[in-house]
């Protein structure tokens, strides 16, 4: 028997006791094998790291039981509509013929549990759900999950979840023309690119009609002329005596910027967020964020128009 699971914040919490969903199921249901599902990106905790700490605790605990730890990317931990395919084709590609796979949906966010029952619920994977409640709270520390009554109560988690995020985001104020961005209370200040690269995001999401819409398709290649004028244009009015923000200048040094140097700006941009705010899960929600492949990125900032003024 297979035990599939992701990683959560209470598994990497309690690794080091031997505790947790995880280190529960193991205890009680002695697979053979169990694969943790790790997602990558700027969030509150190092997932791919605390599937290691968590496979530690397994072996300790079943030493014969085979570990094995997928990694994958989610821009958005709570939103089930990128999770799910995503999930889908990890699990497929762990699963084989006629094996018992058993899934433990207690850790990760609602919206991973929520996929969990959707994909038992659809049968696009043969899988048994359980869940696991703490041993010092119940002697039957492993149970079966009800279809027919799961997924209503996950639902609302997860908009519990989203109404909570939306509350803890603070507005965005850029001042275009004084170089530098207010969250909050907290004042950002960027290098002259970086705030250009910001105002050119914080633009696009501004005038969005939908998330969809909010951000563009970078090429393997270049960021296209069109959005490296705008790009010289927000740096030029923000830092005027910056030596390097004369337009003319820029539009012969940097007439279309290479993928390349886009990628290295955002990471250094996000990095920023990160540094200042002070708080990884918080900065996410103000990151540029990346999704599919390199060829054809779809980059955005998703913030609510409704957060944002740029003065």
């Amino acid at each position: 028997m297979t035990l599939v699971s992701f990683v959560g914040v209470t598994d990497i919490r309690l690794a080091q006791e031997e505790r947790g969903p995880i280190l529960t199921a193991v205890r009680e249901l002695r697979p053979d094998r169990v694969v943790m599902f790790a997602t990558e990106g700027d969030l509150q905790h190092d997932f791919a790291r605390g599937a290691a700490a968590v496979k530690v605790a397994i072996k300790s605990v079943a030493p014969s039981t085979k570990v094995q730890t997928l990694t994958f990317e989610i821009d958005d931990p709570t939103d089930h509509n990128e999770l799910y395919p995503k999930l889908k084709e990890a699990l497929a590609s762990v699963m084989t013929r006629n094996e018992e796979v058993v899934a433990a949906i207690s850790s990760g966010t609602p919206s991973m549990q929520v996929c969990w029952i959707l994909l038992a619920e659809s049968g696009d994977a043969n899988i048994r759900l359980v869940r696991t409640v703490e041993p010092e709270l119940t002697s039957t520390v492993v149970r079966d999950v009800r279809l027919d009554t799961g997924l209503p109560r996950i639902t609302r988690l997860e908009q519990e979840n989203r109404d909570l995020r939306d509350i803890a985001i603070e507005p965005v104020t850029l001042f275009r023309k004084k170089g530098y961005v207010m969250i909050g209370d907290v004042q950002v200040n960027f290098s002259p690119l970086m705030f250009a690269y910001f105002r050119f995001f914080l633009e696009l999401a501004r005038k969005a009609k939908s998330s969809e819409n909010a951000g563009f398709r970078m090429s393997m290649f270049t960021l296209g002329e069109t959005n490296t004028k705008l790009i010289n244009e927000y740096q030029a009015e923000a830092f005027p005596d910056y030596e390097n923000s004369d337009l003319v200048r820029l539009a012969k040094t940097r007439a279309d910027i290479p993928a390349q140097d886009f990628r290295s700006t955002i990471s250094k941009l996000n990095k920023r967020l990160s540094d200042v705010l002070g708080n990884k899960t918080l900065a996410s929600f103000y990151h540029v964020n990346a999704d599919g492949p390199k060829s054809a990125r779809h980059y955005a900032i998703r913030i609510e128009p409704s957060k944002i003024s740029i003065k």
